[in-house]
């Protein structure tokens, strides 16, 4: 897992691909919401919704692509912890790439504009979360191919 704000990037050394991510994250400010390809394997959802209770957000993970999560507009609270410290609710769905966990011992962070996080198969995150009351949010998800990041 990273943890960080977009004005560090060069900092990481990440390849040319993961860079492109980032350039589309930067301008995604007006983007409708919906689905964008960033390549011909890296995809991108931009997402409105409100933040909401932490009680009501859903854990998940991902084995095939790689998250990274990034805050547009608003402030959203975030989870993450070690899949390890958490129990799975269900079979990983392949088809979408997806789990559901429960009991996990998550921390939690707030995220601002311009702030991210990427997520590998082994972190369980929490995306959604209010931060204090609830405000529209956007956000950027890309997906990244494990074998690319």
């Amino acid at each position: 897992m990273i943890i960080d704000n977009i004005k560090n990037i060069n900092s990481y050394g990440f390849k040319e691909n993961i860079l492109k991510a980032f350039d589309f994250c930067k301008n995604a400010a007006g983007k409708e919401a919906g689905r964008y390809d960033i390549t011909d394997s890296i995809y991108a959802f931009v997402q409105k919704y409100d933040s909401m209770p932490l009680e009501d957000c859903n854990n998940e993970a991902h084995r095939k692509y790689i998250d990274l999560q990034y805050v547009v507009e608003g402030d959203e609270t975030m989870g993450f912890c070690n899949i390890d410290l958490c129990e799975a609710i269900d079979e990983f769905n392949e088809t979408d790439d997806f789990q559901l966990f429960k009991n996990c011992k998550l921390s939690h962070m707030c995220f601002s504009v311009g702030d991210f996080a990427i997520f590998f198969p082994q972190d369980v995150h929490m995306p959604r979360g209010l931060n204090g009351v609830s405000m529209p949010i956007t956000k950027v998800v890309v997906k990244i191919p494990v074998g690319e990041f």
